[in-house]
């Protein structure tokens, strides 16, 4: 379990773990609703109700009945209908051709700067992770 930091939330981490791996609920079958929100759309603590969740649970984590065939499978059967016809399908040069572009448009180099800039920000990302890591 790597997500322990701080050492105060080892405990709900590892009914999380449980919870996720194993389907093991740790609550007592009751989830807290909240029916109001401020303006800022933070909850307001006074609304809070408890709602029994026990049932919803029991489906969730049930096991699945198996899926049963009417037919056998049959992977190489032959296809009856094609999905798209070969007159149908794009041609490869259709896939590539640009309209043209007139010598005198400016050109757009704001992509190539979100990029750049995408790049630089994701470079600093991983430094700051590696650094407090």
């Amino acid at each position: 379990m790597n997500w322990d930091n701080p050492p105060e939330i080892k405990g709900r981490r590892e009914k999380e773990r449980d919870l996720f791996f194993d389907g093991v609920w740790t609550n007592t079958g009751t989830m807290t609703e909240y029916t109001r929100l401020t303006k800022t759309m933070t909850p307001v603590n006074s609304s809070a109700i408890k709602i029994d969740v026990r049932k919803e649970l029991q489906v969730a984590f049930a096991k699945a009945a198996p899926v049963e065939l009417d037919q056998p499978m049959q992977p190489d059967a032959p296809v009856d209908v094609p999905a798209l016809s070969p007159d149908a399908a794009p041609k490869a040069a259709e896939l590539t051709e640009r309209p043209p572009v007139s010598p005198a448009a400016p050109a757009n180099k704001l992509p190539g700067r979100l990029v750049a800039i995408g790049a630089i920000l994701f470079v600093l990302a991983v430094i700051v992770f590696i650094a407090f890591a």
